[in-house]
């Protein structure tokens, strides 16, 4: 417990069934169903020197509504900047499919 609690900003990452050999656009992902998702922090964008590539609107086929990470009762991955690019770096080695993320 934190006797002064920090401001924190989280946001959700997902790995998405995409790849390719050179940045997706927008229009390349958007509709993708993500194969996870999980919480991570601006390290990956500071640290891990990610970029903001475009906008679009996930695709929340079978996913569970996201209430916070103080929702009780939800079990919710939460990911460092460096286990966030190794589950991306783990799934397109593991030859993820991209047609069907089961």
């Amino acid at each position: 417990m934190e006797l002064q609690p920090r401001k924190r900003k989280h946001f959700i990452v997902a790995l998405l069934p995409w790849r390719g050999g050179s940045t997706p656009g927008t229009s390349d992902v958007a509709g993708l169903v993500p194969l996870e998702r999980a919480l991570s922090g601006i390290q990956i964008f500071t640290e891990g020197h990610l970029q903001v590539i475009g906008n679009a609107e996930p695709n929340d086929e079978g996913q569970e509504r996201f209430y916070g990470p103080g929702y009780v009762g939800k079990v919710t991955s939460v990911w460092g900047w460096k286990a966030t690019i190794w589950h991306a770096q783990d799934a397109a080695d593991g030859g993820v499919s991209l047609t069907d993320p089961d």
